[in-house]
């Protein structure tokens, strides 16, 4: 998804935010970084290239075209030029075009188990909180924090919650951001449909 974000639509890196924050727990912040850098630099690179071949100026036209989408404060400028609608929008359409199956969508953390798996993972976390409350601020690393508030040790549930938060996470987190935006159109939607 990264590299579809960087080579096509650059808003659709948003997706794969929750494998993101598995890679940076599993492998760690700097090795996560690492590769980034790499593969996307080699990937902004090739789309310079390209970029210049067309347009005989060196530009990064998924960059253009975020820059150019994230200017939402008011006014009649970038994507408020064609106009803006409440965040009832998306509610209204997807209800009238995909009724039972956004319903269903919006309910799935509680129709997966999601939420009650949550609730019991974060019981054992936080005994495990309590017993490094001890500690100084100091010792304690933002990975860890980040570890103990994503998973469980030794907890049956933690491959489930992961999976499925997996699942779960990206058209939550797509459907925030394009609310949060002023400019809607259906179109922006497609990658929720089934």
């Amino acid at each position: 998804m990264g590299v579809a974000g960087i080579i096509g639509w650059p808003f659709i890196a948003i997706l794969a935010v929750p494998m993101a924050l598995d890679c940076v727990l599993y492998f760690g912040v700097l090795t996560f970084v690492a590769y980034v850098a790499v593969i996307g630099g080699g990937l902004c690179a090739i789309c310079i290239g390209v970029d210049y071949i067309f347009y005989s100026r060196c530009l990064l036209a998924p960059l253009n075209i975020f820059l150019y989408n994230l200017a939402i404060s008011g006014g009649d400028g970038g994507q408020n030029l064609y106009g803006v609608d409440d965040w009832i929008f998306y509610v209204k359409n997807l209800l009238f075009n995909w009724n039972v199956v956004f319903v269903l969508a919006v309910m799935s953390p509680l129709a997966t188990n999601v939420l009650p798996l949550l609730f019991c993972n974060r019981k054992k976390v936080s005994k495990h909180r309590r017993r490094s409350a001890t500690q100084s601020p100091s010792t304690r690393s933002v990975m860890h924090t980040l570890r103990t508030m994503l998973s469980v040790r030794g907890g049956d549930n933690s491959m489930i919650v992961k999976r499925l938060l997996h699942c779960i996470a990206p058209f939550w987190i797509w459907y925030a951001f394009f609310t949060y935006m002023p400019h809607k159109e259906e179109r922006f939607l497609f990658v929720l449909y089934p």
